[in-house]
């Protein structure tokens, strides 16, 4: 008989949303016969149709997926707000567990996701009244995304309750994923006797191959030698190096054009800052229109601070539709262990940080043949087909469950 999966996270979306991990999975397994649930917080900033609801929750089905949206308030930024928004999906999950359990009926495997890990204590309850295996899927490794992101302090009382939420996750767990390919040096280095089995983030080329590029409806120069960043605009993602470069080319180069596309925290500021005539700022935009404009580049950025928080992995989504979009890829990173880029062949790795190395990285690119250049960005998109599938992947979650 088919296993009942059901999928816990905060932020979980689908499709066009931005955590789409459990609902890719949750989808091929469907296609498999397995019935697939994701419970999800009806209001959050990571789903692009978020309601603010008066029910307990709401419910819908994508592709043959079950979603139930858990009651949440309104949030805007990281204060007090979106915490108070966090123990809200816990505590009406909670409340909702009893209920839910008649909607979806038998469960054999509860996987929750840790873009926060409070989801935990709704996870564990819900999987004790259902008497099912309970598997984490850490995402993100707390403390350390609030300490080594923030300005945060290793005793601040959030931080320590984040820490003890943690080590409470690991002693009720029954097994562990993670997309982090270096979690368990993370476990060792912390004195934890546990292990995670790595299951990447992958890619549902169907949504991207399925994209129709001659609709999209912003203005890209074909007369330039565009250099992009499509992403979010934080400090985190280390865009400043690339808009210093900037000035550096606008004297040197005037047919290369950057393009950096989306918002962020630290977009006012950069604008201001970086406001030069070959840097072209558009706001961000859905998934298929983000992807036509990585097509359009000629070379792509992607960059991450030199923290060691990334010693243990990453697994930015973005990076997959960067390689898939099949365009040569700057990328400024210190883990060479971890550098898909480098092992995939598509593009230029350089130190993290230096403005130097971004800028030879680019003119190298910039200088190639064009039939190198195609075939540094095949070399990504075939990287993707080939490990980064969700039907690929898909047979590493099934050995899980």
């Amino acid at each position: 008989m088919p296993k009942s999966v059901v999928f816990i996270g905060h932020y979980n979306g689908a499709k066009d949303d931005f955590d789409t991990r459990h609902f890719f999975f949750a989808k091929e397994l469907v296609g498999l016969g397995y019935k697939t649930t994701i419970i999800n917080a009806a209001f959050s900033h990571r789903i692009h149709d978020a309601k603010l609801i008066d029910n307990q929750y709401i419910s819908h089905i994508d592709s043959g997926v079950s979603f139930f949206s858990i009651k949440t308030p309104f949030y805007k930024g990281n204060g007090l707000r979106r915490i108070v928004n966090m123990f809200a999906f816990v505590l009406n999950l909670i409340k909702s567990t009893k209920k839910l359990l008649v909607e979806i009926g038998n469960i054999d495997v509860i996987i929750m996701a840790s873009p926060h890990p409070f989801a935990i204590f709704a996870a564990k309850f819900m999987a004790n009244k259902a008497k099912a295996k309970l598997i984490i899927d850490i995402k993100d490794i707390w403390p350390l995304s609030i300490t080594e992101l923030t300005s945060a302090k290793k005793y601040h009382p959030f931080v320590m309750l984040t820490k003890l939420t943690e080590l409470f996750a690991y002693r009720v767990q029954d097994k562990i994923i993670s997309p982090l390919n270096n979690i368990n040096e993370y476990f060792y280095d912390s004195g934890l006797n546990i292990q995670a089995k790595h299951i990447p983030t992958g890619l549902d080329l169907d949504f991207y191959e399925n994209i129709n590029h001659k609709n999209l409806q912003i203005d890209i120069p074909s007369d330039k030698f565009i250099v992009g960043y499509i992403g979010g605009i934080t400090k985190s993602n280390a865009i400043e190096f690339l808009l210093e470069s900037a000035n550096y080319f606008l004297q040197n180069y005037k047919d290369i054009l950057f393009l950096v596309v989306g918002d962020g925290s630290n977009k006012n500021n950069l604008v201001k800052k970086y406001n030069s005539s070959n840097i072209l700022y558009i706001d961000a935009v859905k998934k298929e229109e983000a992807f036509m404009i990585m097509s359009k580049c000629d070379v792509l950025y992607r960059a991450m601070l030199p923290l060691k928080i990334y010693s243990y992995g990453i697994s930015p989504l973005k990076m997959n539709e960067y390689m898939f979009a099949g365009v040569p890829i700057v990328h400024s990173f210190d883990y060479k262990e971890h550098d898909i880029v480098m092992k995939a062949g598509c593009g230029i790795s350089v130190k993290s940080g230096s403005m130097l190395e971004i800028q030879n990285a680019i003119l190298k690119i910039y200088n190639m043949p064009k039939e190198e250049r195609e075939q540094m960005g095949q070399n990504g998109k075939e990287y993707v087909k080939n490990n980064l599938s969700y039907k690929v992947l898909v047979k590493k979650m099934i050995e899980v469950l």
